[in-house]
Parts: structure tokens; sequence; C-alpha cells
């Protein structure tokens, strides 16, 4: 799996994750990268996270020059969407294309949002980003923009019907303070009482907030 922080890292292997590879938005691994770490995995069948859809094709192409062992990349671009996949894997199955299946399948209405600074002004789904300003994405994206990260991680939870889903996964990155994230953590259970929430510190560059709506 790729993960961009050390707490996310612990994360996926606390889930059985054999090997990570890092990577983050500013950091894509290489074939290369991709390749030592099936070579250390040595199994039978590789199954490969992502997690970034600027990853994927430099996944695809080590998983089609290792010889050593049969290897599926799961097209996840979001650490949210990994995750998801991650915690439903059933390894118990003895068909790999099962298995891949059933991945697949626990990513399907998965959302991951992000909470970063804003680098330009900009116009984009009726929004309007100035400079410096914390934005809320998702995927292509760009949901909400405001002065402060604590309401533009709320602005984008509102868009994103956050009061349909089960569990909402905040992971705290470098530069979002403990007391931050445990605001963000309160309001959104105040807000969404019938939502569990959890919280983990993912230790990730550029995005202050990774938040994943399952």
């Amino acid at each position: 799996a790729v993960c961009p922080g050390p707490g996310i890292e612990q994360l996926y292997r606390d889930f059985g994750t054999d090997e990570v590879v890092e990577g983050g938005q500013t950091q894509n691994p290489s074939t290369n990268d991709f390749l030592d770490a099936f070579a250390k995995v040595n199994a039978e069948h590789i199954f490969v996270f992502p997690n970034n859809g600027n990853v994927i094709l430099a996944a695809q192409q080590a998983a089609e020059l290792y010889k050593e062992a049969d290897v599926r990349v799961l097209e996840c671009k979001t650490i949210g969407e990994g995750y998801a996949a991650l915690t439903m894997i059933d390894l118990s199955q003895d068909d790999p294309d099962d298995v891949m299946q059933g991945l697949c399948e626990a990513m399907d209405g998965v959302k991951t949002g992000m909470v970063t600074h804003a680098v330009r002004d900009a116009q984009m789904n009726g929004v309007t980003v100035k400079e410096g300003e914390f934005i809320g994405i998702c995927g292509k994206d760009i949901l909400s923009s405001c002065p402060d990260k604590l309401t533009a991680a709320y602005e984008m939870t509102d868009k994103l019907d956050a009061d349909m889903c089960d569990i909402i996964i905040l992971i705290q990155g470098k530069t979002a303070t403990d007391d931050e994230a445990e605001a963000l953590a309160k309001g959104l259970e105040e807000k969404y009482p019938d939502v569990e929430i959890i919280t983990m510190n993912g230790g990730q560059d550029i995005y202050d907030f990774i938040l994943i709506y399952e």
C-alpha cells in the first residue's frame, strides 16, 4: 500500500498490510519502488493499494513487469477508498478474482474529503476560492473555501451528505494541532449524532485533515 504519513502507515499495517511504499501528493513512488516492495512481500498473489490516482499507472506498470507473483492493482484513488477495501478484505477465499471483486465492492460509495491551503484564487462549483484560505476538496471538486480550516471541513462535510454515513474517520495532518482535531471531532459528533466519528493522527503533509465518509 502507498501511505502518505506515519500514522496512516501504522493504520494500514494494523489491518494486515505487508509492505508500505512511501508516497504523497508531492512524492509519487516510481515503478522501481513498487518492484522492490513486491520482492519483499514474497507471496504468490499480491494486492496493491495505490491510494492516489496519480500512482495507479506506476503500480500497474510494475505489476506487468514483475514475474514472480500474480500482482493485482486495486484502482483506489484515495486513502479512504483503500482503507474501506482493506478493512473488508477476505483472504479466506481461494480465488484471487473473488478477493479482488470484494475489494472493489467495498470501495463503492466511500468518499474522501481533504482540507488544505489554496495556492491561488479560483472559481469552481459556485465556490469562490481566495489564495491562502482553507479549501475542502473531494476528488477534483472544491466544495468549500474559508479563512478557518474547521469551517472549511464542516462545509465540505455538509455537501458530502454526511448525515447518510455510518462512520466518519478524521485523520489529522502535520499542520493541524491536537486541539483543532479534537474541536472538529466534537463539532462533527454534535452535528451528526447518529454517525460514529473515529479520529487518528495520520502525520500526513499537505492536508490538515483527511476525512473518510463511509
